[in-house]
This record gives C-alpha cells, structure tokens and sequence, in this order.
C-alpha cells in the first residue's frame, strides 16, 4: 500500500488518504502492518501541522481514542473499517475545516446518488424534492433502508463533527442530495435500491443514480444563476441580496461579477433610501473568504479585524 497524507493549511483542511492499485472503498482489504503505518503517518502529520489540536477536546480525550485505535490495528481490515477509525478520531476535534478525504481511486465506489433532494428542519429530515415524480412531497422521512433518520444522523454527525462546541449537526450536509448522497455512502454500504418510509407510514423505493446523472437533474433544479440574486423592492422598502455560496468556481461559472453585483446593488439602496434589506445565507455553505469580507464591508461601517 502506497500512503498519501497532506494538509492544505489555508484551509486547515487535512486529508488523509490511502493510494492502492486497487479501488474498491467496501472490500480493499490492509494488512495490520499496512494500517500501522498509514496510521503513524496521520498522526505524524497532525502533530506537527495541526494548529489547534487541543482547542475543543482535551490531549487526555485523543490520546484515549488514539490507544483505543491502535489496539484495533492488530489484524487487517478493509479501507472502509479504516476511514471509519480515522473519520470518527478526526472529527472528535471539532475543527469545522478538518476532515478526511477518500482517494481520487476510491471515488468510483461512492457512486449511488439519491434520486431526492432532502431537507434537515428542526431535527427532522423531509423529503423536499422527488426527481422520479418531480413533485414536491414535503414529507418526513422515517427511515431510509431500516435505519432511522437518528440513526443515519449520529452515524454521519460522528465522521464529520461539529466546528467549536455547536454540538448539532451540520444541515447543508443533508439540504443537497450531492452531500447527503456521498456521506450516507461513507457511512454505510446499500447495494440495494433505497427504501424510504415516512412518518405518516407510506413509503417508496428508488434506485439509486449515478453522480453524473444526479448533477444534471440539479442544474435543471438550481440553475447556476440563483447562486447570487438581488431585488430591489421601493413600494415596499425592502431590498433582498441572496448568496448562496462565496465558492470561487459557483460565482464565476454564473459570469456575476461579484463585486460588480454588490456595488450594483448597494448602490441602488443607498440611492432609493431602501431602509430595509433581507440578507438571505440559508444556504450558503462557505468559500473563498475575500469574497465574504468583501460583502461585509458594505453591511458595517466599522472597521473588522478579519484574521487574528
């Protein structure tokens, strides 16, 4: 097995990967050895890379779960028991920007897409958007393949961890069937169509499609130019600016202009006396910060030490 491990420190995002020729995610199977020295190799990294290890967990907590590891790494396993060990001891820090990538040759195994778009409100996970019937159900979800909507959360929630001590689960995580549809995989192996019961005791089944597919019939659903919108409303005094992500890849592909558009529209409320303004982010999963900086200058006329 050929070890892969490198953290990219303006995002404080550390990825650590198993390379091998082969390229099954649920079946690879490590030697002990292997697994030993791939897990070294992790812990060297964040020891000596990792700025923050010790802010929200205590040294007494990991180095607990780092014993309890090791002690399992005394047979084989397969890539997917590995990346279980290594996602729930990386999430434990709770460092938002932290986690564990797959290698670009286990990607292929992470391959059965919902067919569904979902939405997490209040603790409860609704099926918002069917592709099949293309109808909005709007439904509570029970449970997916006989495992309740809790049961899939922790299960996730476990691997990713929370950032700081917010202690809930992440909801973008479940509010984009492309996020949804790659953890659920991480977590779990389904080689069978999806069973989804609800709340109400109805259910229905779908077969799972493929990345591609479901990146299609997405940007028939969200076309790339609601990324960014704005209107201006007089009659109403109200302005409303929706950005829906400060993704460097999302805003260019929609040719915005950011800057552009928020000087645009920022001045058009000064020029109205718009007293009123809506900043929508619901949905707004993070990105490049110069982007997020940029936007707040125009919402604070005191000045904001961004990075300390």
């Amino acid at each position: 097995m050929r070890n892969f491990t490198h953290i990219l420190l303006g995002w404080l995002l550390l990825c650590s990967s198993i390379l091998s020729a082969q390229d099954n995610f649920y079946s690879d199977t490590f030697s002990n050895t292997q697994l030993q020295e791939d897990f070294q190799q992790y812990l060297d990294v964040f020891y000596e890379l990792h700025p923050s290890l010790y802010w929200y967990t205590s040294k007494e907590d990991i180095d607990q779960q780092i014993a309890s590891i090791s002690q399992q790494l005394t047979e084989s396993k397969t890539a997917f028991e590995f990346y279980h060990l290594l996602a729930s001891l990386t999430a434990s820090f709770n460092c938002g920007h932290t986690g564990i990538n797959l290698a670009s040759s286990y990607e292929g195994s992470i391959n059965r897409s919902f067919p569904l778009e979902f939405q997490y409100v209040g603790g409860k996970l609704y099926l918002y958007y069917d592709y099949e019937t293309e109808t909005y159900p709007l439904t509570a979800i029970a449970s997916i393949n006989g495992r309740t909507v809790q049961e899939i959360l922790d299960r996730i929630s476990s691997h990713r961890g929370t950032d700081g001590y917010i202690g809930s689960p992440d909801p973008l995580v479940f509010n984009n069937s492309r996020g949804f549809s790659y953890h659920y995989q991480l977590a779990f192996q389904d080689a069978s169509d999806y069973e989804i019961t609800f709340t109400n005791g109805s259910s229905i089944s779908r077969t799972p499609i493929s990345n591609d597919e479901l990146k299609e019939v997405r940007e028939k659903l969200y076309p790339r130019e609601s990324y960014l919108k704005s209107q201006i409303l007089p009659e109403k005094n109200l302005a409303i600016l929706t950005v829906n992500t400060f993704e460097k890849s999302a805003l260019k592909a929609t040719d915005s202009e950011y800057k552009k558009t928020l000087a645009t529209f920022f001045g058009e409320v000064k020029k109205k006396k718009i007293e009123n303004m809506v900043l929508d982010m619901r949905t707004n999963g993070g990105g490049e910060d110069n982007y997020a900086s940029h936007l707040y200058k125009y919402l604070s006329a005191e000045p904001l030490k961004y990075y300390k």
